[in-house]
């Protein structure tokens, strides 16, 4: 018996998709991560690259570290701009932090906040911020806000946030 047109279209588009993930598993096998350059040049600190396909679709994966990493040219800087309410929250996400900081490590960091509202930066405090990262990037971007859009309001910001 001849089968029905659709029934045919469904087969072509069984073995289509079988044939296609057959393909990708093959493609799949032999992909290489492709190591991007860094100021460096360091290929520990590079940036892996790799692309795989997986349920006919495409996922990509990035591994490395961004910091040292110049994709596609030299001296890019990527912009963030930050509004005053963003600021708030990230104090407010500070302050809770600070609940699982230890008394000393307190106490720097009320050293650190009342730096940031006299002078308008941080210095010497590198080992808290290797302790705290996190931390580092958010009084970090704090700071460079303060120094965009005054430092006064800075300081207004932090009193309001830490009353």
């Amino acid at each position: 018996m001849a089968k029905s047109l659709q029934s045919q279209f469904r087969d072509i588009e069984r073995n289509l998709v079988r044939e296609t993930n057959k393909m990708v598993k093959r493609a799949n096998k032999k992909i290489k991560p492709v190591i991007l350059p860094t100021q460096l040049d360091s290929s520990k600190t590079a940036l892996n690259f790799n692309e795989y396909h997986q349920d006919n679709s495409t996922h990509v994966s990035v591994n490395g570290d961004l910091i040292n990493s110049q994709i596609g040219g030299q001296n890019n800087a990527l912009n963030i701009t930050y509004t005053e309410v963003e600021i708030e929250r990230v104090f407010e996400n500070i302050r809770e932090y600070s609940r699982t900081l230890d008394e000393e490590e307190q106490a720097e960091l009320v050293t650190i906040l009342n730096e940031v509202q006299e002078v308008g930066k941080v210095d010497n405090h590198q080992t808290f911020f290797e302790k705290h990262p996190i931390l580092a990037m958010a009084l970090s971007a704090s700071v460079s806000w303060g120094v965009e859009n005054g430092i006064d309001r800075l300081v207004s910001v932090i009193s309001n946030t830490f009353k």
